[in-house]
């Protein structure tokens, strides 16, 4: 199973916890939380489309400590578990970037996404989010042991106290955690932290929405220097009626071609145009699929890059003094070698004269 699916068992293993009984027995209280645990288990354990959204805020109120800042994140993930694709919206203390990711069998493949415009790249192991999607429900050492306050305050409406290292996955804070390891400190920093946490369930699209808070919790370090700090984490996770996940191998969106035959991904074919921004001296691959056939390769812009069309067994195919290629069925690149930006307008069209009054598609 693929790695990323790691965001449903994480979500799924908030049912499962709540699901025993000793828990049960301690939330008794909070009536009507064990119907909707249920109700919502059996469609969370159904659904292979769902979105999630979380929002984490972490503010500095009072430190000692020069150059500690705080951090401000959202993250919003589609997710179609029959698909190979993942899409990521994501932005750290206001840099954003939105993806989307392809796992497949033999590559690892991001597409950032910058309005039309859509670059594949190769992602680094720690740029891949597969595996870490920053969406954890509860972490997996959550007890019911050690909830307190639990109430209930509304309709659907939930609300306990938790130790915030049982609440939320710390990862999440990796950057803020990064800043603390200089001056000694570290995760277990938040052990004795304890978090506000509010779930309301929402029959609108099987929305479940959860709030952490930790206010005005002090760290203190070795030689007596503190930061106090308050945090507030927001995910919502919901089962969308009206699911669908933007396909970067159409239109609108222009693939740019980069130096990585591997990552000529997008495949067009006869009459379909090659159009991205193009950037001087940045070349790229392109991947065709043509008909046994005579094409003519045509463009506004001819004079601005040079070509060279491979099969698939990386023979090159040169065009005649016409500017036609006649080609048997299959997968063709064409490497694009830029002398200027432009917009590229790259076609192959299927070449059609005219013999004896009849239309000729052969090109002979």
């Amino acid at each position: 199973m693929k790695k990323k699916l790691i965001t449903l068992t994480m979500i799924l293993s908030l049912f499962i916890v709540l699901a025993s009984c000793d828990l049960l027995s301690t939330i008794m209280a909070v009536q009507g939380f064990y119907t909707e645990y249920q109700e919502y288990s059996d469609i969370y354990n159904e659904a292979t489309t769902f979105t999630v959204l979380t929002e984490t805020n972490l503010t500095i109120s009072d430190t000692t400590v020069e150059g500690l800042e705080g951090i401000d994140s959202r993250v919003y993930v589609m997710m179609d578990l029959d698909s190979p694709f993942l899409y990521v919206e994501q932005t750290l203390n206001d840099v954003s970037k939105t993806s989307v990711y392809e796992d497949a069998s033999d590559l690892y493949v991001e597409y950032v996404i910058n309005g039309d415009v859509v670059t594949p790249l190769l992602p680094t192991a720690e740029e891949r989010f597969d595996g870490d999607t920053s969406v954890n429900i509860f972490n997996e050492n959550f007890s019911y042991e050690d909830v307190d306050n639990e109430n209930k305050t509304g309709d659907h409406t939930y609300e306990l106290d938790v130790y915030l290292t049982q609440a939320i996955n710390l990862d999440e804070l990796s950057d803020f955690v990064n800043q603390l390891a200089l001056f000694g400190g570290d995760l277990s920093s938040f052990d004795d932290a304890i978090a506000h946490v509010v779930v309301t369930f929402t029959s609108e699209n099987s929305e479940i929405d959860l709030q952490i808070s930790l206010t005005d919790y002090t760290i203190t370090f070795e030689d007596e220097t503190y930061v106090t700090l308050s945090l507030t984490n927001h995910t919502v996770i919901s089962v969308p009626d009206d699911f669908e996940m933007p396909n970067v191998f159409e239109a609108p969106y222009q693939m740019v071609a980069v130096n990585n035959k591997e990552l000529a991904r997008r495949v067009y074919n006869a009459d379909e145009a090659i159009v991205y921004p193009v950037t001087e001296l940045e070349n790229g691959w392109v991947q065709l699929y043509l008909e046994e056939g005579t094409y003519q390769i045509t463009s506004e812009q001819l004079s601005n890059f040079t070509m060279t069309i491979y099969d698939s067994e990386d023979n090159v195919i040169t065009p005649n003094e016409l500017g036609q290629i006649t080609v048997p069925t299959g997968t063709y690149y064409v490497y694009i070698e830029p002398t200027s930006n432009f917009q590229m307008d790259l076609v192959f069209a299927e070449f059609v004269s005219e013999v004896n009054g009849s239309t000729d598609t052969t090109g002979e």
